[in-house]
């Protein structure tokens, strides 16, 4: 499957799922109104238009301020789940579209690699799209952004179409049709997320590609052997802890009211364990065994969410800030990373003693590994 055979599909009136995954600029941040206005909501609009035979259904997947790290692990809760035709991809900005530490081998890229790597094992047509920020379409030089040419290199050994909604932006501003102002109010104060113009000057490009990718020579993808990132983190493994039975912790359902709808606990877990610990009184801890690289976590918290230290084979525990000032928030964090995958670890996650009653909610545990990955609480 690929974004030409899905164009065919449409063009016969087939009814095709699309799925929306990405962050806040694919949900529609600072839009009047997402479902309405934005970038997601003007392309389906468009796509019916184009295609008035098909039967098109869209699913909102994105959550803003995320990236590769914690969409791997989303897939098949949020992706797959709804049976795509074809996911239009959006991470490449925030897995830090100006460049990486490691290069081709940090975890953003073999994260990014492996969702690219399912969709195709699936035979699912996968388009990824690279969105811009304000300073990224203004730029003299879009070649300075790393992260964007190493997508572009999986994209080639993939022999993968992307839209380049990014480079369409920037030469239209070079060319000086393109007023940034209008895109990005100043009155907004913010130079990421743009409103609705913006949007829609995001959806005209991203179209300009659509048609490119339409008239040109059908590409299809391939799936090489190895990742082309390398394999360090290869493997994954998404432990929902609600599943378990844990002593000093109840299950409870995620929170339904938040100030950010793609934050919205209650869109991205099923069920969440919980404790609430009185003022000044010592939490039950958490511990749990594994052989994994590394392990992070899917959190909710309050503004009344008690903050925790991990402690890594009885090490010093290392404080990690939890505290939220909306009323409900999804957080991904990081609980320990460089583990030794030949040897077993104990993770400990020590809530702290609060001075007011306070609450502590765990989702789900996010485990990557080269290796085959254990978990045992």
């Amino acid at each position: 499957m690929n974004v030409a055979n899905v164009i065919k599909r449409a063009r016969r009136g087939d009814a095709l799922n699309i799925v929306f995954f990405g962050g806040s600029l694919t949900w529609g941040a600072n839009a009047s109104d997402p479902n309405v206005t934005s970038w997601r909501a003007l392309t389906m609009r468009r796509l019916c238009e184009m295609y008035p035979q098909a039967r098109f259904s869209a699913k909102d997947s994105a959550i803003g301020g995320t990236g590769s790290t914690l969409g791997v692990f989303r897939l098949e809760r949020d992706v797959f789940k709804y049976s795509p035709d074809l996911v239009l991809l959006d991470f490449t900005l925030n897995d830090n579209l100006g460049g990486s530490e490691e290069g081709i081998n940090d975890i953003k890229n073999h994260s990014y690699e492996r969702i690219i790597r399912e969709c195709i094992a699936r035979k699912v047509a996968v388009l990824p799209v690279f969105l811009t920020a304000k300073r990224h379409t203004a730029a003299e030089d879009i070649s300075v952004f790393k992260r964007r040419l190493e997508h572009i290199q999986l994209f080639e050994k993939y022999q993968l179409e992307y839209a380049d909604v990014l480079g369409v932006m920037n030469r239209k501003f070079l060319s000086g049709s393109l007023d940034l102002d209008a895109l990005w109010p100043p009155e907004l104060g913010d130079v990421t997320h743009p409103h609705d113009i913006g949007y829609a000057a995001y959806t005209e490009a991203f179209f300009e590609e659509w048609q490119r990718i339409e008239n040109s020579a059908e590409k299809i993808p391939v799936l090489p052997a190895d990742f082309i990132s390398g394999t360090k983190y290869s493997n994954t493994l998404r432990v929902d802890l609600h599943k378990y039975d844990i002593p000093g912790w109840k299950t409870d359902y995620p929170c339904v009211v938040s100030d950010c709808y793609d934050w919205l606990s209650s869109r991205w877990l099923d069920k969440v364990i919980t404790q609430r610990i009185s003022a000044g009184s010592a939490a039950v801890p958490l511990t749990f065994k594994l052989r994994a690289a590394r392990a992070a976590a899917m959190i909710e918290t309050y503004p009344d969410s008690v903050s925790f230290s991990v402690s890594v084979n009885g090490g010093a525990p290392q404080p990690v800030k939890t505290r939220s000032v909306l009323r409900s928030q999804l957080h991904f964090v990081m609980l320990a990373d460089n583990l030794n995958e030949d040897d077993e670890s104990v993770i400990t996650v020590i809530p702290d003693t609060p001075e007011k009653e306070s609450v502590l909610r765990f989702g789900a545990l996010l485990l990557n590994s080269s290796k085959d990955i254990t978990f045992e609480l």
